[in-house]
């Protein structure tokens, strides 16, 4: 069973009547990455794992903090926010959800070869940044973030970048 069907697995529960998943990607905090590889130098493994467990907090959204590694699935309504294992990167859990209703947009930007990041804005003007990593994950966030647009998601609201 690939990451797709262990995703939608989870989430089943969550899905209302006739909803539909449309895409999904697996994603960290922004600057996450740095963050744990900062800890590894610094402490080893278990550097990089307290490093890792120190969640930023601006990472949550509506209020609810988010684990550090997480999947959006985006459906034909919703953007679903799912825990992943931090050993295995199975999904875990449902975090919570926001109805694309109160998504005003989603930006998108190449960090570097590999490495993709993207902000969520909230229509009460919050963000969320997110970044993924490999080619890959990287595809499949972009993926997500077109798909997002399309369903609704739009273009990021005027103002500062997602880098300020």
């Amino acid at each position: 069973m690939d990451l797709g069907d262990r995703l939608h697995q989870t989430a089943a529960h969550a899905l209302m009547p006739g909803e539909q998943v449309v895409s999904f990607t697996t994603c960290e905090p922004a600057r996450g990455s740095a963050r744990r590889t900062a800890g590894f130098l610094l402490g080893g493994l278990s550097g990089a794992l307290i490093a890792k467990g120190l969640t930023d907090p601006t990472h949550a959204l509506g209020g609810t903090e988010l684990p550090h590694d997480l999947a959006l699935v985006l459906t034909d309504r919703r953007v679903l926010v799912v825990a992943l294992s931090a050993v295995s990167g199975r999904p875990s859990y449902l975090v919570t959800y926001v109805p694309l209703i109160h998504l005003r947009g989603v930006s998108v930007e190449e960090v570097r070869s590999g490495r993709v990041r993207f902000t969520l804005w909230n229509a009460d003007g919050s963000r969320l940044a997110l970044e993924t990593s490999g080619r890959r994950a990287s595809r499949r966030a972009e993926s997500f973030c077109a798909r997002l647009a399309e369903a609704g998601g739009g273009a990021p609201p005027p103002g500062p970048g997602p880098g300020s």
